[in-house]
């Protein structure tokens, strides 16, 4: 991706204004995403006529979908990008006093064309109740980026770093689904 993107910039002549507002830089580094793999289910078994012989009428019909987007970098190094004229739209404090304005800048954001000239970023605070947490825990619906330090791996995974990483492990910020 950095070679795409210094030949884009070279190509085009664009040039990317600075950002000066260090609490909007930070906003902004912490909104970067990037890809995430995950296994979401480790086991799971169809129910179907089309299983054959494993087909048990008397349980639920299930099926298996195997589900993959192509082009993604590509799809999204052609999606505008902010270049300049950064401001924030709203504080957040503004907005938590006045739930009438939340709703009229809600309607706002939803009803942004893809191909505007002005696009956002948002910070949102969600709660997710304890009692979704098991049916949402194999594809959490939010991800963010975050430091992994040992003290929140697994204790199987700490076993594997501990016997493979020869000392080395390192806290890495990784996109992370969890609720």
């Amino acid at each position: 991706p950095a070679l795409a993107w210094d030949a884009m910039l070279k190509m085009t002549g664009v040039k990317i204004e600075l950002f000066t507002d260090i609490s909007m830089h930070d906003f902004i580094e912490k909104a970067k995403r990037g890809d995430i793999a995950i296994a979401c289910k480790h086991y799971f078994k169809a129910n179907n006529p089309k299983t054959g012989k494993t087909f048990d009428p008397s349980k639920p019909t299930t099926w298996i979908s195997y589900v993959d987007a192509n082009n993604l970098y590509g799809w999204a190094m052609s999606q505008y990008l902010p270049i300049g004229n950064y401001k924030w739209e709203v504080s957040h404090k503004y907005l938590e006093d006045n739930r009438n304005e939340q709703k009229k800048y809600l309607e706002k954001i939803l009803n942004t064309k893809t191909d505007a000239k002005r696009e956002y970023f948002l910070k949102i605070n969600a709660h997710f109740p304890l009692k979704t947490h098991e049916y949402l825990s194999d594809l959490p619906p939010a991800v963010e980026n975050m430091a992994i330090n040992k003290n929140i791996l697994s204790p199987h995974t700490t076993e594997l770093v501990d016997s493979l990483d020869s000392g080395c492990f390192l806290a890495t910020e990784k996109l992370v689904p969890h609720l």
